[in-house]
C-alpha cells in the first residue's frame, strides 16, 4: 500500500470506529479485514432486500408479487447501498479484530 491508500483506509476506519483509529497502523492485514467487512455488509444487505414489506389491505398476493419485483429492480439499480442494520452489526462484530490488527497485536 502506498501513502495515499493508507490515508484513505484511515479515513474509512475513523468514520467507522471513531478517533481511536487515528493511532492505528495501516497494514495489509487491516485492509484485508476491511474487505471482509464490506463483503459481509453486502451479503447482509442482499438478504435484507429479499425480506418482503408488510402487506397492507387488498390483495396480499398481488402486493407481495409487486414488492418482490420492486426489490429486485432496486437491487439491480443500486448495489452500493448498505442497510444501516447490516453495517452496524458487522462493524460491531469486527471491532475487536480491527482494533487488534490496527495496534499490531
Amino acid at each position: 500500500m502506498d501513502e495515499k491508500d493508507k490515508r484513505e483506509l484511515k479515513e474509512v476506519l475513523v468514520a467507522w470506529y471513531g478517533p481511536q483509529a487515528e493511532n492505528w497502523e495501516m497494514t495489509t492485514e487491516l485492509l484485508n479485514l476491511v474487505m471482509e467487512i464490506m463483503r459481509e455488509m453486502r451479503s447482509c444487505t442482499a438478504a435484507m432486500i429479499l425480506v418482503p414489506e408488510p402487506v397492507t389491505f387488498g390483495n396480499a398476493l398481488s402486493q407481495l408479487a409487486k414488492s418482490a419485483i420492486t426489490r429486485f429492480i432496486k437491487r439491480l439499480n443500486d448495489d452500493s447501498k448498505i442497510f444501516k442494520a447490516c453495517g452496524g452489526r458487522v462493524l460491531l462484530n469486527y471491532k475487536s479484530r480491527v482494533a487488534m490488527a490496527g495496534m499490531g497485536i
